[in-house]
């Protein structure tokens, strides 16, 4: 669980530099909610909670599946789209 935060953050930046259009705009929908997160994440350690990581432990694998469905259905519709889409 601890490897789908940076994952994401992968992803995310795949996404900017390889998607256009709609497909970037659906792949940063989850950007200002994971920010807020790491946000929280940084704000609850200097504070020394000893939950600091559960936000962004229960987050991240939503966001890293979130990342994950969008690519895989670009791949998709690229693919059904047939040559021309190429």
């Amino acid at each position: 669980m601890f490897w789908c935060f940076p994952l994401y953050v992968a992803l995310q930046i795949l996404a900017v530099f390889k998607l256009r259009r709609l497909w970037l705009l659906a792949a940063l929908a989850p950007a200002p909610f994971m920010l807020y997160v790491l946000w929280f994440t940084v704000l609850a350690f200097t504070q020394q909670s000893n939950l600091w990581p559960i936000v962004l432990l229960f987050a991240s694998p939503v966001a890293f599946a979130y990342m994950l469905l969008v690519f895989l259905l670009r791949g998709v519709v690229r693919h059904m789209a047939g040559p021309q889409s190429a």
